[in-house]
C-alpha cells in the first residue's frame, strides 16, 4: 500500500509539472464588450465598447484602418457588416491587444480615432472628402468648455518636423508624447473630453486637423510644436492667428498659399465656409479669446521651462486659419538648441511641457468661466 501511495504522489507531481509547462492563457484585465457602427450626414462612425479605459493607436494602409487597443481582447472575433464608408468591421485578438480592422469602400476620406467615457468606448469617424462642412455655432449657451482638441504637429513619413540637433528624435515623436500626457492631465484634472488629431504616426493634412476640430464642435484647439533654426536660436514662443487683414484678403491668402498636392483635405473647405469662418465679427471674437489662451499657456511655459521669452505672437499658420474656436500654436523650445533639446526631449521634459500647457489651459478655463457668470 505504501508503494501505491508513492506512485500516486509521483503521478500527481508529474501532472502538476506538465500543467506548469503549458502556455498560460492571456490574463487580460480588459475586454471588448461590443462593436457597433452607423452613419450620419457627415460620414460613418464605429465604436468599440470596453470594460475599462485603454490606450489605442490608429494606422492606415490603403483602404484599411487598424486601431490597436492595448491590453484588451474579445473572447471571440466580432464581425459586423459594413455601413456607409465602411465595407466591413471586425475586432480580433492580437496577442494581449484587441485589433479593430476597418475595410473601407474605395474612396478618399478624413478619419480620426478618439474615446468616450461612461461607458468607455474607442471610436472612429470616417468622413468622405468633399462631404458636409459643419456650420459652427460659436454662441455658447451653457458657458462650459467641455471639448478640447490637441494637435500633435506633423506625422507620417513625409512630415517629421524638426529633428534634434543630433538627429536623435523627430519633432513628430516628441510632440506626440507631450500630447498623450497632456490629454490625460486635462481629462483627469479638468474633467473635459480631449481628442487628438492623430493617435499614431500617420499623416493628417493641415486642413484635416481644422476640419476635425470644427466637425466635433471643439471649444479649444491647441497645436503642439517644437522650434527649429540655427544652433544659437533658443527660447519659447506661442502663436495665435494674425489679424489686421480684410476678410477678402485673408480668404484669398488661404486659398493662394495652400499646398494642394500635400494637403488633400483642403478640397473640403468651400468658398462659402471660408467667408463664414473668416468673417470680421467672428475673427474679432475668436482672436480675443485666442490671445487670452495664448498668454496663459505662454506664462506657464516660461515659468516651468525657464527659457528665453520670445513672446506671444500672431502669425498666419495654416493649422490656425480654419478653426472655428480659440486656437493657439505652441513652440515650447528649440530642437536645434543642444541645451534645450537635451533638457526637454526626454520623458521628464515631455511631462514638464505637458504640465505647463495644462496649467495654462486650466487658468484660461477658470478665467473664462468667471467671465461667463
Amino acid at each position: 500500500m505504501r508503494g501505491f501511495h508513492h506512485g500516486r504522489g509521483y503521478a500527481l507531481c508529474a501532472a502538476a509539472l506538465f500543467l506548469s509547462l503549458l502556455p498560460a492563457a492571456p490574463a487580460w484585465a480588459n475586454r471588448v464588450q461590443s462593436l457597433n457602427l452607423g452613419t450620419t450626414d457627415a460620414g460613418t462612425w464605429v465604436s468599440v465598447g470596453l470594460e475599462a479605459e485603454a490606450e489605442f493607436s490608429l494606422t492606415a494602409d490603403g483602404d484599411t484602418l487598424r486601431v490597436r487597443i492595448t491590453g484588451a481582447a474579445p473572447s471571440a472575433t466580432i464581425t459586423r457588416p459594413g455601413k456607409g464608408a465602411v465595407a466591413e468591421a471586425k475586432v480580433v485578438a492580437d496577442g494581449s491587444d484587441a485589433l479593430l480592422i476597418l475595410r473601407l469602400v474605395s474612396g478618399s476620406y478624413t478619419y480620426r480615432a478618439y474615446s468616450k467615457r461612461n461607458p468607455f468606448q474607442v471610436c472612429v469617424d470616417v468622413i468622405p472628402k468633399g462631404g458636409v462642412v459643419v456650420t459652427p455655432d460659436f454662441t455658447r449657451t451653457d458657458g462650459d468648455i467641455k471639448l478640447i482638441v490637441l494637435d500633435p504637429g506633423h506625422g507620417g513619413s513625409r512630415y517629421t518636423g524638426t529633428a534634434t540637433y543630433d538627429e536623435r528624435i523627430a519633432e513628430k515623436e516628441a510632440v506626440f508624447e507631450q500630447a498623450k500626457i497632456l490629454k490625460k492631465l486635462l481629462e483627469e484634472k479638468l474633467g473635459v473630453e480631449v481628442v487628438l488629431t492623430r493617435t499614431g504616426d500617420y499623416e493628417v493634412g493641415l486642413k484635416g486637423r481644422c476640419l476635425m476640430a470644427n466637425e466635433i464642435g471643439a471649444d479649444l484647439f491647441v497645436s503642439l510644436h517644437l522650434n527649429g533654426g540655427s544652433s544659437s536660436a533658443h527660447g519659447t514662443e506661442t502663436f495665435y492667428l494674425i489679424s489686421g487683414q480684410t476678410t477678402t484678403t485673408r480668404a484669398a491668402a488661404m486659398l493662394e498659399n495652400a499646398d494642394f498636392s500635400s494637403d488633400p483635405d483642403l478640397d473640403r473647405v468651400t468658398k462659402s465656409a471660408l467667408e463664414f469662418i473668416l468673417s470680421d465679427a467672428y475673427q474679432t471674437l475668436v482672436l480675443e479669446e485666442s490671445a487670452r489662451l495664448a498668454n496663459y499657456v505662454h506664462a506657464e511655459l516660461l515659468d516651468e521651462l525657464g527659457l528665453k521669452d520670445r513672446g506671444v505672437k500672431q502669425d498666419n499658420f495654416a493649422v490656425l486659419r480654419g478653426t472655428h474656436m480659440p486656437a493657439i500654436l505652441v513652440e515650447s523650445y528649440f530642437m536645434t538648441s543642444k541645451r534645450e533639446a537635451d533638457l526637454y526631449t526626454n520623458s521628464e521634459g515631455y511631462r514638464r511641457v505637458a504640465e505647463a500647457v495644462y496649467r495654462g489651459i486650466a487658468a484660461y478655463v477658470e478665467d473664462y468661466d468667471e467671465r461667463m457668470e
